[in-house]
């Protein structure tokens, strides 16, 4: 294979922005794109190869593997062994078992199943998860255990058909993707089936090259393609359905530069430029770097990183990497007649490192995140969190009536038995008539009500928006119903609270939020945004482990975004009574704290503990019955 220095330099392209997007910095909403052009470009350089070994003749399996091995493993492994260190050094129990299991996923070339069961990439609490751009590498890895033997398998059955079966197989995997984010967004992210298309793309271009030769000119259409890579770094943002149809902005941006992009257009003078093709030789190292090196100092940090700081740990993560590259890398993948790691050192370092790896990661789950390396007072504290937790969960949900929307999936006909909650016959508590319906957050509305003496009609799903738009699933599902519910009669009084965010708080989503859940004859009362305080936990534990006084900043985004004059303006004229969330909690005082004295008002920096949902439904009882 002819070498080409574009490669390199879009290799560069890809690469920043994913880095920039989770450092936070520069205007790429949408960097994580970044990822889709790295499979494009994978799938274009593996199959170049194969496609011309297997055309000569040449083709072995065991060769192949050897090469990713070389290629993959020694870089990821020391990242991998590195980030453990620093884990045990840092990193909190729960979040350091967390790790270890995302330890021992990457190993097993997993971690993609891993996240798709236990995450959001999308959610700012996934900045803090160090591995989890790994879920990349495990797409790949597990692409590339069946692609070269079906390459193979189909030049030797149908040689003059491979492009047309590769390009097939690309829109059949690009269909079930356009298929799955509308009803499986997560496993739509993170599973290898509905990603293929992307790197069966870079392999369609690669076979139409072998086949064409060198595919020379191509100005506009090169250019057409770095336009389309950057403008999906520009315009797409977290709430863009991905992958989709709109990947395929980026994906195909990349197979035009890829095939059209060559040595004599424009565009490949700009993406040879010097520095970026060195950052594209050192890319995969600063891939593999950056996230861990984010995740583990915004973990560590009293505060959120600033901007300056998260500049310079992108230089460190490029500084790592090209050592990386030089001492590590590069060993390895040298394959001359007398390679500097032979074949069989490099299979037994491969298989050691596995199972050391392997073995570190499992003393961190066994021991639940190795809780000996803590004082018995961080102990203790931590152990008092994990009690009020469950506490919370055994009293706002009175048993199962709030719907867990990403493990559960009861149907429509036991809403009534397993989710709805309305006066618990022989409990002692007065009905209210009063509807409470929302997220978690709407539970512990519910539970402040429940611990001073009224009972509610209580219907919940984790997660569930309260504006039409934004319902997806079983919580459209569960907001009908509670609908219906509260038309059949004896309801008076509709609660709504929900963790807000930004987005959810334009004038226009209000006014939706407002004609959705209007119903005839029922009062309707809206929940401001309840305080919050990030990693509450973390920081108290931390603190205590350290010898330090906790800082427990209150974040307020979300309340500046529901307090605009705009949208009380809108709840005003619609009558709609607003609950100031944070003035209740807060008791009428500038600054408040989620901790008086040694009891903790909060579980986990959000939701209310037992004593705080006792104090704040003190309030809420008075504006009960003053409606």
């Amino acid at each position: 294979m002819q070498y080409r220095r574009e490669v390199d330099g879009l290799r560069a392209v890809a690469v920043l922005p994913v880095m920039l997007w989770h450092a936070g910095l520069g205007p790429v909403p949408g960097g994580f794109a970044g990822v889709d052009i790295f499979f494009a470009i994978s799938g274009f350089l593996i199959a170049t190869i194969l496609y011309d070994e297997i055309v000569a003749g040449q083709f072995s399996i065991l060769r192949f593997y050897e090469r990713r091995a070389r290629r993959i493993l020694p870089a990821l492994f020391l990242v991998l062994g590195v980030t453990w260190l620093f884990g045990w050094a840092w990193l909190l129990p729960d979040a350091f078992a967390s790790l270890c299991s995302s330890i021992l996923a990457a190993v097993l070339f997993a971690s993609n199943i891993q996240f798709w069961l236990t995450t959001n990439y999308f959610s700012p609490a996934e900045m803090l998860v160090p591995l989890i751009h790994t879920w990349s590498l495990a797409v790949e890895e597990q692409f590339y255990l069946v692609f070269p033997i079906l390459l193979a398998g189909l030049w030797r059955v149908a040689p003059r058909h491979v492009l047309t079966w590769l390009v097939l197989g690309a829109l059949a995997s690009l269909a079930f993707s356009e298929w799955s984010w509308r009803t499986e967004p997560e496993a739509n992210f993170f599973l290898a089936p509905t990603r293929a298309w992307e790197l069966l793309s870079g392999a369609a271009a690669a076979v139409y090259c072998a086949r064409r030769g060198v595919v020379a000119g191509g100005q506009i259409l090169s250019g057409l393609g770095l336009a389309m890579m950057v403008l999906s770094f520009v315009i797409y943002d977290a709430h863009t359905p991905f992958p989709s149809v709109y990947a395929l902005v980026p994906v195909m941006g990349a197979v035009l530069v890829l095939i059209w992009g060559r040595a004599g257009t424009w565009v490949a003078a700009v993406l040879g430029w010097r520095p970026l093709v060195g950052i594209g030789i050192i890319s995969y190292s600063a891939y593999l770097w950056h996230q861990p090196i984010f995740a583990l100092a915004r973990l560590r940090l009293a505060g959120p990183p600033s901007p300056g700081l998260m500049g310079a740990l992108c230089l460190l993560a490029l500084g790592l990497a090209a050592l990386g590259w030089r001492f590590v890398e590069q060993p390895f993948r040298q394959r001359s007649a007398a390679p500097a790691i032979a074949t069989g050192l490099m299979w037994r370092l491969a298989a050691g490192g596995a199972v050391g790896l392997a073995l570190v990661a499992g003393v961190g789950i066994l021991t639940h995140g190795a809780r000996f390396r803590l004082p018995p007072a961080a102990i203790a504290l931590d152990d008092q969190f994990a009690r009020e937790f469950s506490e919370r969960i055994r009293i706002a949900r009175v048993g199962p009536c709030e719907l867990n929307t990403k493990f559960l999936n009861i149907s429509i006909n036991d809403y009534e038995s397993h989710w709805a909650c309305h006066p618990q016959k022989g409990s002692g508590l007065t009905d209210s008539h009063i509807a409470v319906f929302g997220d978690s957050h709407s539970s512990d509305m519910a539970s402040a009500l429940r611990q001073n003496g009224l009972d509610v009609l209580h219907v919940a799903g984790a997660g569930c928006a309260l504006g039409p738009k934004l319902m997806e699933g079983k919580c459209r599902q569960l907001a009908d119903f509670a609908k219906a519910r509260i038309a059949a009669g004896g309801i008076t009084q509709l609660w709504l609270a929900e963790r807000f965010e930004p987005r959810e708080l334009r004038p226009a989503d209000i006014r939706d939020l407002l004609a959705f859940w209007h119903i005839e004859g029922v009062a309707l009362t809206l929940f401001s945004p309840m305080p919050e305080f990030p990693d509450m936990r973390e920081r108290m534990v931390r603190a205590v482990w350290l010898g330090q006084r906790a800082a427990l900043p209150r974040d307020q985004t979300a309340d500046a975004a529901f307090f605009t004059p705009a949208n009380l303006a809108l709840l005003r004229a619609a009558g709609v009574r607003v609950i100031d969330s944070g003035a209740i909690f807060c008791a009428g005082q500038t600054v408040c704290s989620p901790v008086d004295g040694d009891r903790l008002l909060m579980v986990d920096g959000q939701h209310l503990s037992d004593e705080g949902a006792r104090r704040f439904g003190t309030a809420l009882v008075a504006l009960a019955e003053a409606r």
